[in-house]
This record gives C-alpha cells, sequence and structure tokens, in this order.
C-alpha cells in the first residue's frame, strides 16, 4: 500500500531521490536546500549549529515567508521569516497545529499580491519542518517500529497540509502553488553526520505549478555511480529550482549559476506548459536591458569602449 505523498505524486507530480552531501546534519544539509552551497568545514567548531560566514537563502528574496517547526532549525535563516515555532518541542503534530493555527491569517497575506522594483511578483514561502522522523532515527535507530511509525505520521501530516491549502485558498492561488516535500538527510542504524547511502540519499515529491506531472512527460533518472539508485535531481539544485518556481533572484552564493545550466539537475522537470526556467528568464532580461541600453547610447551618439550588465561583456 502506498502511502500519501506517493499517491500524491502519482496522480499530480514527480518523486524520486535525491543526492545529497556529507556530513548528513541539519544545518549543512538546509543550508544545501535553501542557499545552493555546502557550508564552509569551519563550522563544524561549532557543531553545525552556525556559519561563521553570513550568506543569502531564498528566504532573502521573496515576498514573504512563514516557517513551523523547532526553533533551533527555523534559526539557520534569520532573514525575511515570520517565524511561528512551537519551541524545542519535537512533536510534528505541535507543528501542524501551530500552522493550522495560523492559517487563516497566512492564507490571507498569501492572497495579496506583491510585486517586485521590476513589477514582477515576489513568490512566497511556507516552510513546514517535521522533526520527528529526525528524533525516532536518533532514539530506535532504522528500521526500527519507531522510525517507521514517525515516518507514516509525517506522511499523513504532509498530507494534511494539501488537504488544507486545497479546501482552502482561492483556486487561482492553488493553480500558482507548488508543493515539496524532502528530508534534509538520512540515517543509519547508529544515527546521522556522515556519508553512508542510508544518510545522504532522500526521497523528494512534488506538485504543483511549474512541475511537470510525470504521468504525462516521463522523466529520465540517471543511476548514480556509487549507490546505483535512479537520481531525480542534487540536492544543491533544490536552492534554484525553488528560487526558478518562485520568481526570484538566485541567492549569490548559490553553485548553480547560469553556465552550467546543461548540467544542472532540475532542468528537465521544471518546464511546464510553455513557462520558461527563472534562470532562462534572467538570461533574457539581462540581454533585454543589454538592447535598451544600447538604444539610449546610440541615441545620445556615445559609446563605451565596453560595458558590462550581469554577466555579458560588450567590447
Amino acid at each position: 500500500m502506498l502511502g500519501a505523498l506517493p499517491n500524491i505524486t502519482r496522480e499530480y507530480g514527480i518523486s524520486g531521490v535525491v543526492k545529497a552531501n556529507s556530513p548528513a546534519e541539519s544545518r549543512p544539509r538546509h543550508t544545501a536546500i535553501f542557499a545552493g552551497f555546502e557550508e564552509d568545514i569551519a563550522n563544524i567548531k561549532s557543531g553545525w549549529s552556525k556559519s561563521v560566514q553570513p550568506f543569502e537563502s531564498v528566504f532573502n528574496n521573496v515576498g514573504a515567508s512563514w516557517a513551523f517547526g523547532i526553533e533551533t532549525v527555523l534559526n539557520y535563516f534569520d532573514a525575511n521569516i515570520r517565524r511561528m515555532s512551537h519551541g524545542n518541542s519535537l512533536s510534528d503534530f505541535q507543528v501542524l497545529q501551530a500552522f493550522l493555527t495560523s492559517a487563516d491569517r497566512v492564507v490571507q497575506e498569501l492572497s495579496v499580491q506583491k510585486n517586485d522594483v521590476n513589477g514582477s511578483a515576489c513568490g512566497k514561502i511556507v516552510f513546514l519542518h517535521f522533526d520527528s522522523t529526525d528524533h525516532a532515527g536518533h532514539v530506535s535507530g532504522y528500521p526500527s517500529p519507531g522510525y517507521v511509525k514517525a515516518v507514516v505520521e509525517a506522511d499523513n501530516f504532509a498530507q494534511s497540509v494539501f488537504d488544507f491549502f486545497r479546501k482552502n485558498i482561492p483556486q487561482e492561488l492553488m493553480n500558482a502553488t507548488t508543493f515539496i516535500v524532502t528530508s534534509d538527510h538520512g540515517v543509519s542504524e547508529y544515527g546521522h553526520g556522515g556519508g553512508s547511502l542510508n544518510e545522504v540519499y532522500v526521497p523528494i515529491f512534488m506538485w504543483g505549478s511549474g512541475i511537470v506531472g510525470e504521468q504525462f512527460h516521463p522523466v529520465l533518472r540517471k543511476p548514480d555511480s556509487k549507490s546505483g539508485y535512479p537520481i531525480l535531481l542534487n540536492q544543491i539544485d533544490i536552492c534554484p529550482l525553488l528560487a526558478s518556481l518562485l520568481g526570484i533572484k538566485m541567492p549569490s552564493n548559490s553553485m548553480a549559476t547560469i553556465e552550467r545550466i546543461k548540467s544542472t539537475s532540475f532542468f528537465p522537470f521544471l518546464v511546464s506548459g510553455g513557462e520558461e526556467p527563472r534562470v532562462v528568464q534572467d538570461l533574457l532580461e539581462e540581454t533585454n536591458q543589454l538592447v535598451r541600453t544600447l538604444s539610449k547610447l546610440r541615441n545620445m551618439n556615445s559609446f563605451p569602449r565596453s560595458m558590462s550588465i550581469g554577466k555579458h561583456k560588450i567590447v
């Protein structure tokens, strides 16, 4: 019997395996997901609890964001988040209840259109962090009955969040909403923090706006040379995927750039309904900016020897 998330993605979207890197610790892996890079190894001195250097994440660039979960995880990202956490309790039920208690206000603000300086709509994020599976992995180990129970409960809670949005937000807003469920890291029978197969290969489930439904558009998965798993995408590419879906600029530290788009693992399933990925939009916008600037200079009869806009240079 399939769980809630496999059933949802089988009908609406796509699911698969994400390849992360070591160390399989919460902060470095959340940084990879939301900022798109691997943290400085010097952060090990703090037990991966904080970064020695400030950095930009997708939370810096969205119109608004809300986060529900344990405080230690939410504190990884302190920019532009309207935190509504439940302290350091490990109960996923409390996370869900905290969300539902604030949900009417969140939905109201989600419905308010906010544009950036260029007139484009700013994306918004609702982030829920369920920690019980991590806790069960530490206490009971993998694959103990306690761990399996925690996974089943988290699966049901994710279904509850989807059902809430489906029933309570306008259809137009629902059509513009994307759902992504994944894990920062896995767990072995000894816990996590290393680089074993069970720790660095995690599931991902995606559906909604901008995501190609695999039932309509099958996506090829490349077998991983180390594990043999069919990899859907790399964890570090979830960040540019989020930026593309949200229509925001990519975080400045992200290792995903326009130059490596052909090797970016999210590209095959991002294009939907004729829409261009954000990274392509960025390239087109920079090209249009060059054209506008050159036209203005032509009217002024003033041409510099060389000029640069974005990543492009005219000599």
